[in-house]
């Protein structure tokens, strides 16, 4: 019927929008601990000291972007209205 469909949509988009915020959150805080781990073993200089630079560089900029995505879109909200 017509409501048990517009439920299960309601329901996949409740989903979505869950997996969306822990996604995002999940980045923005993996990135940031990674980033102090390479930064440490960066210290030890070696053939791939400039990558680690380079990942030093670029995991804070993806945490960053993360994380300002999650407070744009504001998933987690929206996942709360929905339950």
């Amino acid at each position: 019927s017509r409501l048990e469909e517009c439920i299960l949509k309601y329901n996949n988009s409740a989903r979505s929008n869950y997996r969306t915020w822990k996604t995002l959150q999940l980045i923005s805080i993996i990135a940031g601990f990674v980033t102090s781990t390479i930064a440490i073993i960066s210290l030890i200089q070696g053939p791939w000291s400039y990558f680690a630079k380079l990942i030093c560089i670029s995991l804070p900029f993806l945490g960053s972007a993360a994380a300002a995505l999650n407070s744009f879109l504001k998933p987690a909200e929206s996942y709360l209205q929905k339950v």
